[in-house]
């Protein structure tokens, strides 16, 4: 825990106990270790990056500047790194098919006449424009329908300009639902999956010496990550990325 003080220093004090540990001069340089590991195919335009998650610490932009930065000096003028999800679809179809659906959203980018003339209680209108109805399941057969048929889409092709029939009852522009399994929670989409979050809880699948794991392991489990995304099914890059 690092605390800010009055007279611009920093505390850096126990977690536990707060009792301090080392107070930090302002001009001095203060730094987090995180793994991360860069794989680029080779003849590949395209690269996968693998992020250590710690939280409340957002490393896409740092690392995406920085990484720039690093490529320009090493005279790489002509590259420019931008960084999106690439989603492990073997991960994601084991959490849908072992977890529980938790909520579905139906979402229109246009204002229905309908909506207009009269809002009905579970449509919510968002400042970006979006009009949302959040489904209700009244009973475990009735969820089990739903997430069998979110499957379903989730893994067929649907392009950013087409209308989702869905149970044959709505047609819609997007389709947003929540999944819970092993204490973990994923909000998918259907069509535009930039918006996922590509975190995987790993932990189990790391060797500790302590209560750190190993370099070696979170290394080999990368790369692991990085070839269940390459070896995902009939998936190429532009349907995972």
């Amino acid at each position: 825990m690092i605390q800010h003080t009055l007279e611009r220093f920093f505390d850096i004090r126990d977690g536990n106990t707060n009792a301090l540990n080392y107070s930090a001069n302002k001009n001095e340089l203060q730094s987090r270790k995180m793994f991360s590991l860069v794989h680029i195919p080779e003849n590949s335009k395209y690269g996968y990056v693998v992020f250590e998650n710690k939280s409340k610490h957002g490393v896409k932009i740092i690392y995406e500047r920085e990484f720039q930065k690093f490529l320009n000096i090493n005279g790489f003028d002509n590259f420019r790194i931008i960084l999106e999800p690439g989603l492990n679809f073997n991960y994601l179809s084991n959490m849908m098919e072992k977890g529980k659906l938790k909520k579905v959203r139906l979402i229109n980018y246009r204002y229905s006449k309908e909506v207009q003339l009269s809002l009905w209680g579970n449509v919510n209108l968002n400042a970006t424009g979006e009009e949302i109805k959040e489904l209700k399941f009244f009973n475990q057969t009735e969820n089990d329908l739903f997430k069998f048929e979110l499957y379903k889409l989730f893994f067929s092709r649907l392009d950013l300009g087409d209308k989702i029939k869905f149970m044959s009852k709505y047609v819609v522009d997007e389709i947003s639902f929540g999944i819970n399994h092993n204490d973990s929670s994923k909000t998918f989409y259907l069509k535009n999956k930039n918006r996922m979050r590509a975190n995987i809880d790993v932990s189990n699948r790391l060797k500790y010496v302590g209560y750190e794991p190993t370099y070696e392991s979170q290394k080999s489990v990368a790369l692991d990550l990085i070839q269940e995304i390459l070896g995902y099914g009939l998936s190429n890059f532009d349907e995972v990325a």
